[in-house]
């Protein structure tokens, strides 16, 4: 275009604008190129996210049904834990009467025992006091009488 304003375009105004529309037509172009590009890898991305995702979804899922086998695995241990309790707590308080029977029936033979050992000094001192005594009677019976 010239620079008058009211004169008519030349041929080389003409062809500037050509070669300008060319250029932009050009970067449209290649503009285009690079939104098909962007548009491919966003679809890619998409994909590969949503891939994710449903492997997320199914990992959490697996994990899901390995903690309610846990969870269950632990009521069922919990519960033999408290029959095993109760068990022990039964085991335990029979021991106990049967070992506090067997003290008691072996405290009272020691305290049996003990008295007789007290006891027995004494009755086995009387009766040797009451043999003398006995043999010296027999003894005064059977010798000849002293005249």
């Amino acid at each position: 275009m010239s620079d008058e304003p009211d004169k008519p375009a030349t041929k080389s105004d003409i062809s500037r604008v050509d070669a300008n529309i060319s250029r932009v037509d050009a970067n449209i172009s290649r503009m285009e190129t690079n939104i098909s590009r962007v548009e491919t890898n966003i679809s890619r991305l998409e994909t590969k996210l949503d891939d994710h995702i449903a492997s997320t979804r199914s990992d959490t899922a697996r994990l899901d049904a390995k903690i309610d086998k846990v969870a269950v695995e632990v009521v069922k241990t919990n519960g033999r834990l408290e029959s095993l309790e109760a068990t022990l707590r039964s085991d335990m308080r029979r021991l106990e009467r049967v070992v506090t029977e067997k003290l008691e029936s072996f405290a009272a033979r020691m305290e049996a025992l003990w008295r007789e050992s007290a006891i027995l000094p004494k009755v086995v001192d009387e009766h040797g006091k009451t043999l003398s005594n006995h043999e010296s009677r027999i003894g005064a019976l059977e010798s000849p009488a002293k005249s």
